[in-house]
């Protein structure tokens, strides 16, 4: 695998970490009260979050993938 796959899927396993850590603090910050929110609208609040996660990895993943390219060949 390139430098670029292997940075990349490694920027992937974190942003499913994270995306998985927004989900477990949303469900405990209503059930704790912290945050008011319905049950029934969780879903949808940590799926609009999970979605926006993915579009900002993906609207960056150019630019990393670029510096990257660009880092390896300056070696």
């Amino acid at each position: 695998m390139s430098l670029e796959s292997d940075v990349s899927y490694s920027v992937k396993s974190l942003v499913d970490t994270i995306k998985a850590t927004v989900n477990s603090n949303l469900k405990k910050a209503v059930q704790n009260g912290q945050l008011t929110l319905e049950e029934e609208k969780i879903a949808g609040v940590s799926l609009l979050v999970q979605n926006s996660i993915d579009q900002a990895f993906i609207e960056g993943s150019d630019l990393l993938t670029n510096t990257l390219r660009v880092h390896s060949k300056n070696k």
